[in-house]
């Protein structure tokens, strides 16, 4: 073992810090800040022993930092870490004093393995990627998480999000690219995905989940390209939960990417076109439960009436409150049913027309 107990590391000028207990268990324990001068690197390498720290630099006093190695020790940090050089964990992390943020100026942030501990996170890689490519909070939740890069167009990876009790913030509206590429996306708060606009957030995980409980779940600015294969279910639960869809809807073509959405009370907003470019397998909104409004701002399909769903189109059921559609072509390749409540509106644009291709159609309940 290597023990830093007490008092701040303070790095002269152009003196790199490395600490390397070997391939074994020997463990780094860092007591106080590591601090530099100018763009001074850190390695902490604890083999299959465990790495903790606190501070690391302060605007640009450190360099590259990397804590871990492919033997996988896990690493604990406990305060703020802000550099001007990339910055990798290669080892499950925990959070556990207070909480914490990770600031690389515009260069690469990179968790390779899980993120742990029931505190606030922060990530901001400016210009720079961020990739998680382990399960947040899946052990421990966290309590809040956000990976904005502020207004940097940073592209940003989430592989799972197992667990976070508050709000989960990913992107702003310059990030490049947000690719979810997990299978589950788990929170107790609500859920915001945000990039430029365009077709810039990607959803690559197999049969992806992103689940709320009565919580909010929106995808901002950016259309959603569905590219996984299989379905996409996205669940408020059964209280006042929205699900927010900021612009378009596609799929990687093949017409095998599904999309299932359920809301509860909370309403539903399609405000881009579903499928104009690339047909989805299907489509469900509150097909079984939920009394939430419905809402189609644009089209399904292009407007010269191009097939946007192949497949089965359910859209609300026999409590659904209310269902708008407010642009001009909504056009189907397989069965296809809107339902709502026997007192409520299914409300339509003065000029609209539904087409599918020699498949039912039918609008149940409704005035």
């Amino acid at each position: 073992n290597i023990s830093f107990v007490s008092g701040d590391i303070e790095l002269a000028d152009g003196a790199n810090l490395d600490v390397d207990t070997g391939a074994g268990a020997g463990n780094i324990t860092i007591g106080g800040s590591i601090l530099g001068v100018s763009v001074e690197t850190v390695t902490l390498d604890a083999g299959t022993g465990t790495t903790s720290v606190g501070v690391i630099g302060n605007a640009a006093e450190i360099g590259a930092l990397s804590i871990g190695s492919s033997d996988n020790g896990g690493i604990t940090l406990n305060g703020a870490i802000v550099t001007d050089g990339a910055v990798t964990f290669d080892g499950p992390v925990t959070l556990a004093t207070g909480a914490v943020s990770v600031t690389t100026g515009d260069n690469a942030l990179t968790f390779n393995h899980t993120i742990d501990g029931a505190q606030a996170l922060t990530l901001v890689s400016g210009t720079a990627a961020t990739a998680v490519q382990g399960e947040i909070g899946g052990t421990t939740a966290l309590s809040s998480l956000t990976a904005t890069n502020t207004t940097a167009a940073g592209t940003i990876e989430l592989t799972n999000i197992g667990g976070v009790t508050g709000a989960t913030a990913i992107g702003n509206t310059n990030t490049a690219t947000l690719t979810l590429d997990g299978t589950a996306y788990s929170t107790g708060g609500t859920q915001t995905y945000t990039a430029k606009a365009g077709q810039n957030i990607d959803i690559t995980g197999t049969s992806a989940t992103f689940t709320t409980t009565n919580d909010n779940i929106g995808f901002a600015t950016a259309g959603v390209d569905l590219a996984n294969d299989g379905t996409t279910t996205i669940n408020t639960g059964t209280g006042a939960g929205t699900v927010t869809f900021g612009g378009a809807i596609e799929t990687d073509g093949g017409d095998d990417d599904l999309l299932v959405v359920t809301s509860g009370s909370g309403n539903v907003t399609f405000t881009g076109a579903i499928g104009a470019t690339n047909e989805l397998g299907g489509l469900s909104v509150n097909a079984s439960a939920g009394a939430g409004t419905i809402t189609f701002t644009s089209t399904i399909g292009a407007t010269n009436n191009t097939k946007g769903i192949v497949g089965t189109t359910a859209v609300g059921n026999a409590a659904t409150t209310e269902m708008t559609f407010s642009s001009t072509d909504y056009t189907f390749d397989g069965a296809t049913t809107f339902t709502a409540a026997s007192n409520a509106n299914i409300d339509i644009a003065a000029a609209v027309e539904f087409t599918t291709m020699n498949d039912n159609i039918s609008f149940v309940s409704g005035l």
